[in-house]
């Protein structure tokens, strides 16, 4: 004769995981007032989505940079590429690049991790093709082959610089 005496509980007095499944199956679901579903909703959602912050009294120059496209300076960095600086800090810089048809940025590496959004036209880096839209990242501390365009292109760059301590 088995004398195992089963228990509801746990040794640390919880309900047993099984006991607890099937109380939990058979509790019939309660549908709130809508005014109080509305409200559960709205608060849920304020802490999902963090309101934006208030927008400031006047566009002041101190807070925002516009370079029109006709303004700054281009400078060649090699036969065929130009590059025109459109922000620079110590932690990043973003420039254009304006690449003549067969001109060549040189293999490089990234201190810093390196996005590219090709503006115009189409460039080629190693096996890749990066076509107008398309999106490119090189990883902090890759490298990847020259950039190369046999159409022309005009590309937006964004770098991270190697934070030093």
């Amino acid at each position: 004769m088995n004398t195992t005496k089963t228990s509801a509980t746990d040794s640390d007095g919880m309900l047993d995981a099984q006991v607890q499944g099937a109380m939990l199956l058979s509790i019939e679901p309660v549908e709130p007032a809508s005014d109080r579903a509305d409200a559960l909703r709205d608060r849920v959602m304020a802490i999902a989505r963090p309101a934006a912050p208030e927008p400031q009294e006047a566009i002041g120059a101190d807070t925002h940079v516009t370079i029109r496209a006709d303004e700054g300076e281009w400078v060649q960095r090699s036969p065929g590429v130009e590059m025109k600086i459109l922000h620079d800090t110590p932690g990043s810089r973003s420039v254009l690049f304006r690449i003549a048809p067969g001109g060549t940025i040189p293999a490089h590496g990234h201190g810093g991790e390196e996005e590219c959004i090709v503006l115009s036209g189409s460039i080629r880096i190693g096996d890749h093709v990066v076509r107008a839209g398309d999106f490119h990242l090189a990883d902090t501390g890759s490298g990847h082959a020259p950039v190369t365009t046999t159409a022309g292109a005009l590309i937006f760059v964004r770098n991270a610089r190697e934070m030093r301590v």
